[in-house]
């Protein structure tokens, strides 16, 4: 996929993402949703229908009682034929309040770490318009979707260290880089170590993805699984931690 210059890129890519899920479901109506900084709400990043007049866009709570709540409490896909039979007919949150959907498929975003991004929602005025094969290919666009999402969030990570680099004291723009590698890769914990200070945050519990900081010492962090999406964010911010040590070094 592009690599995302910002917010806006990210925008763009997921709802392009959401006009081919729709094509090749033969869906009438779609949304993403993706969990807020407080983890506590689902916000609307893409929605795309047809005729949506009035689209009840607004924030959703993560364990609220509805459908797209369900998927994200329980981190796996729903595939419902008829929306009118219970127990769905109590989950369903319109999409629009002139328009009765029949049928929803429903995806979580999840990333290598397992952590939750968002849900990737689909709905239909038809009964049964979904079908297995239709969830396995949605699952394939939540993982674009992912991807889209973290190289996005890498890349505000990256232009608030840059800036940091030339703009704060070198411990306070240690302890911000410990901080957001952790929240960018959802470690158990991250420890920075140089040849004369050490930044710890949460617990080292897990495996190590760590990455040397050119004979300065390292930065580590702790996951359950580290795949190579968080190594690579481990290197690229251990890069950028050396370009602070250095800048520091040449100052005094």
């Amino acid at each position: 996929g592009a690599v995302l210059s910002s917010s806006l890129g990210l925008e763009a890519t997921l709802q392009a993402i959401l006009r081919l899920a729709l094509e090749v479901t033969d869906a009438e109506y779609g949304i993403f949703r993706l969990l807020d900084d407080s983890g506590k709400d689902l916000v609307t990043a893409a929605v795309e229908g047809k005729n949506l007049e009035k689209p009840l866009i607004q924030a959703l709570p993560r364990e609220g009682k509805h459908v797209t709540g369900w998927v994200a409490t329980h981190r796996e896909s729903l595939l419902i034929g008829d929306l009118t039979l219970p127990p769905w007919n109590e989950y369903y949150f319109p999409l629009d309040r002139d328009l009765e959907m029949r049928s929803e498929l429903a995806v979580p975003l999840l990333g290598t770490s397992g952590r939750l991004e968002g849900v990737l929602n689909l709905e239909s005025p038809q009964v049964r318009a979904f079908n297995i094969d239709d969830q396995l290919l949605l699952e394939t666009f939540a993982g674009q979707a992912v991807v889209a999402i973290q190289q996005a969030r890498l890349l505000d990570a990256l232009q608030e260290i840059a800036e940091g680099v030339l703009e704060m004291p070198c411990e306070q723009l240690l302890k911000r880089l410990v901080d957001i590698t952790r929240h960018l890769i959802n470690a158990t914990g991250v420890e920075l170590e140089t040849t004369d200070r050490v930044f710890r945050e949460g617990a080292p519990v897990g495996r190590k993805a760590q990455a040397s900081l050119d004979g300065l010492g390292h930065l580590t962090a702790y996951l359950e699984e580290p795949g190579e999406w968080e190594r690579k964010v481990v290197a690229c911010l251990a890069h950028h931690a050396v370009l602070a040590l250095r800048n520091e070094r040449r100052s005094s």
